[in-house]
């Protein structure tokens, strides 16, 4: 690890430089992780990528002053690694900078809340989730996030997947009861409710 971390201070190409971060500096002790900070604002996207991945995992705390401005990021994917690094600072502030994504008026915006949904502890994104379900009519927005749903077994999610059938029209209802029925076979499957599933 010490030739590796002699190799990234000398190494020019930000590639090679990202590369060498990425793969060692989750070990590099934590006198060093405090020096490739800086490294934050380099010009090279895969080396400021490389930075926040290891500092999100290491010492998110040392990437406060530089999120505000990565959270509005034109890269998608720095957008995202900093509100999962926000989510270990504060997670109410990332919650609510992901109900953002989810209610924005750009699809590509709505996609990115949704993937980075699955980064999230589901039990404090559902009920962004079941707001977001019973407000969009996308058909393919709607399968995606479906899939969170289907990943997450909850005994609550089929009780508020009804409700939104309810109240939805015949070809969002009908999305929206397939999404329901997985997620009953991932209780199932998961025994979560063990004998009860059949009384449940």
């Amino acid at each position: 690890y010490d030739a590796a971390r002699v190799l990234f201070e000398k190494e020019e190409n930000p590639v090679v430089a990202g590369a060498l971060l990425k793969i060692f500096g989750p070990k590099w002790p934590d006198e060093f992780i405090s020096k490739i900070t800086p490294k934050i604002t380099s010009p090279h996207l895969s080396v400021r990528v490389a930075v926040l991945e290891v500092l999100t995992q290491r010492d998110p705390k040392l990437l406060s002053p530089h999120l505000p401005e990565m959270l509005t990021s034109p890269d998608p994917r720095t957008r995202g690694l900093a509100l999962r690094a926000l989510y270990f600072i504060d997670p109410e502030e990332a919650i609510a900078h992901l109900e953002m994504y989810f209610f924005s008026s750009e699809k590509e915006k709505k996609i990115a809340g949704i993937q980075n949904s699955f980064f999230f502890p589901f039990e404090q994104t559902k009920s962004v989730l079941f707001k977001y379900l019973a407000a969009e009519n996308d058909p393919e927005l709607l399968e995606r996030v479906g899939l969170l749903f289907a990943s997450n077994p909850d005994p609550e999610t089929p009780f508020q997947l009804y409700e939104i059938v309810e109240k939805s029209n015949k070809e969002k209802g009908a999305i929206i009861k397939k999404i329901l029925n997985e997620a009953c076979k991932v209780l199932e499957r998961t025994n979560l409710l063990g004998e009860n599933f059949k009384v449940y």
